[in-house]
């Protein structure tokens, strides 16, 4: 990293020049492993563990900011046809345990991103990720008997940061990456890019609020919700230098990326 030159930059922009170097010099070590098989029954005994982020909330003023999303963003064409409800059970876990619900994205036909709190769980002591039910099109339990309009694949193996694995905390680290068994069909893989390190859009929270529950089924998670709100940031002022928004399902409560208004882009 010699012939760097950080005589006129801000601690922060320091910290993501290095991180830079760091990344084009280092190899990115990764824990790996195989799932269990199950199958497409849908669990009723379910639950939502969060991964608590205290800084964040869709309610201004006593507003709940999030929206439904419209059954066909999820049909199949819709725009949110490449977001999956994802269904977890973990090593430590008895079979009389309530299986937990997340979200993911297809970046790939049989390729997921989701967080790394859904892959190893350190909060609540379950380790390490054993099953993984995966649906596309999700809209509730009775939907989920449409060929038409859900697919179901079950996730074959897991991969998340070693920092991620060696100790909880690590937030720049909570990713995680699930392969399915089969490509699902007829999707477009939502696109990824690299956040600039200053801007302004309207960037959005999209996937299953485990905090709602369906009215007329009872069922937490049921449906998918959005949030959008013009955001402004800077990564040489955050903390982590990590792109930072106050949109959030319920305090930090969904394992959600942030995409732009257009949903072309995470």
């Amino acid at each position: 990293m010699s012939g760097l030159d950080y005589s006129t930059e801000n601690l922060g922009a320091q910290a993501l020049n290095t991180t830079a170097q760091l990344n084009q010099i280092s190899n990115t070590y990764v824990g790996i492993w195989n799932l269990e098989n199950t199958n497409s029954s849908i669990p009723v005994n379910v639950e939502f563990r969060s991964s608590q982020n205290a800084h964040s909330s869709n309610k201004i003023g006593g507003t709940d900011r999030r929206q439904r999303v419209a059954e066909a963003d999820i049909a199949p064409g819709g725009r949110y046809r490449s977001i999956v409800k994802l269904f977890l059970r973990y090593a430590s876990q008895r079979e009389s345990d309530p299986w937990t619900i997340a979200t993911g994205w297809l970046i790939a036909p049989d390729l997921i991103v989701t967080a790394g709190h859904s892959a190893f769980d350190w909060s609540h002591k379950m380790g390490r990720l054993a099953q993984v039910k995966v649906y596309v099109g999700y809209n509730g339990r009775a939907s989920a008997w449409d060929p038409t309009s859900v697919q179901f694949q079950q996730g074959r193996q897991v991969a998340t940061t070693t920092e991620w694995l060696k100790s909880k905390g690590f937030r720049g680290y909570n990713l995680a990456f699930i392969k399915v068994q089969n490509p699902f069909t007829g999707i477009v893989p939502i696109k990824f890019q690299d956040t600039p390190r200053s801007g302004i859009s309207s960037l959005g929270v999209v996937g299953y609020a485990g905090d709602i529950v369906d009215f007329s089924t009872g069922e937490k998670g049921a449906r998918m919700y959005e949030s959008f709100s013009n955001t402004r940031w800077n990564l040489e002022d955050s903390e982590y230098t990590m792109l930072e928004y106050d949109i959030d399902s319920y305090g930090g409560k969904w394992s959600d990326l942030a995409t732009v208004q257009n949903v072309n882009n995470i």
